[in-house]
């Protein structure tokens, strides 16, 4: 019996949720000055780049961490 695909991914959970509030936050600033808009498809091009550059680690939770801390700084870099 094989496990469903979307199970292992289940543990990057944390990453999706604070991806997701970023994207959205960045959308509220070009609701604010138009200066700020920022395209999905960039957004995803910036997460995609977080996943190569963050720090890798065998443990999940320290992957998540690195991931999120890099991605943030990324996105208000």
């Amino acid at each position: 019996m094989s496990l469903p695909l979307s199970l292992p991914f289940q543990g990057y959970r944390p990453c999706a949720e604070r991806a997701s509030i970023l994207f959205f936050v960045l959308n509220d600033m070009g609701r604010i000055d138009p200066m700020y808009q920022f395209a999905l498809d960039a957004y995803i091009e910036l997460f995609m780049l977080s996943i190569d550059k963050s720090q890798r680690s065998a443990k999940l939770e320290e992957r998540i961490q690195n991931l999120n801390e890099y991605h943030t700084y990324a996105v208000y870099r």
